[in-house]
């Protein structure tokens, strides 16, 4: 069964995965081999390929991040073979930009990752990889975005809201999980999420091609918008809704 469109929910109702792909079962689990096409049709095509970056001659330079003004700004000019991570405590969040010919890999690991740390507070993560010779590659999760939080007896509180858009004109590839996670344990509040993958874009993965996970409270609304390709071995895109949403939130496909 093939599906496109949008998905609105309201919260304290059963926990959901939203599963865009190629078909499902009659079991809800959606089966293994997964694309999602240019426009917002869903199109079958074969597993996942694999991306080695060995398989690319970057350039010589790296991911810089410059924290003096806000948001925080890191650029990626070239090659950066160890990954990028950071933690910010900004007050409006993180631009990440994948500047022409950049190359980015964690190798086994994660290649980027984004941890939003203030807490109780809602902040901006952008992302720009506008040129179709911007890459990110490796065998781990490519992208990982997250907000923070803290427990009290194993219960969150002072949650982090992630918002921001997406631009994604190059290659980001996993050859051995996924390729983009989100984690939003207060979800995204009503400017949401919005993930543009342009004509020259693709996002592939071994596993899950886009993950966007709502872990606790607060309401999700994600936006893809896709005129490239994305190629998965698991799911398109799997969106994981939270039992305890706490307010009217939408999934657009």
């Amino acid at each position: 069964m093939c599906v496109q469109g949008s998905v609105s929910f309201w919260g304290y109702s059963m926990k959901r995965d939203v599963l865009f792909g190629v078909s499902a079962s009659s079991n809800g689990v959606a089966s293994n081999r997964k694309v999602l096409g240019s426009g917002t049709a869903l199109a079958a095509l074969a597993v996942a390929m694999y991306f080695s970056p060995l398989s690319v001659n970057p350039a010589r330079a790296d991911c810089v991040n410059s924290t003096g003004s806000s948001p925080d700004d890191v650029v990626c000019t070239g090659s950066d073979t160890d990954g990028f991570s950071t933690s910010s405590g900004d007050n409006t969040g993180v631009n990440v930009t994948m500047d022409p010919g950049s190359f980015l890999t964690g190798g086994a690991g994660t290649s980027l990752d984004v941890e939003l740390t203030d807490n109780n507070a809602t902040r901006t993560f952008n992302f720009n990889m506008l040129d179709s010779t911007a890459i990110i590659s490796g065998a781990g999760t490519q992208i990982h975005v997250s907000g923070d939080y803290s427990t009290f007896l194993g219960v969150p509180y002072d949650m982090t809201t992630v918002n921001g858009t997406w631009n994604i004109g190059g290659l980001v590839a996993s050859s051995g999980g996924d390729a983009i996670v989100v984690d939003l344990p207060n979800g995204t509040g009503g400017t949401g999420i919005t993930m543009n993958i342009l004509p020259t874009g693709t996002v592939r993965a071994a596993d899950d091609a886009i993950v966007i996970n709502h872990q606790f409270t607060g309401r999700l609304n994600y936006t893809l918008n896709n005129q490239g390709t994305i190629l998965a071995g698991g799911d398109g895109v799997h969106v994981d809704v939270s039992l305890l949403s706490t307010g009217a939130g939408s999934v657009t496909i």
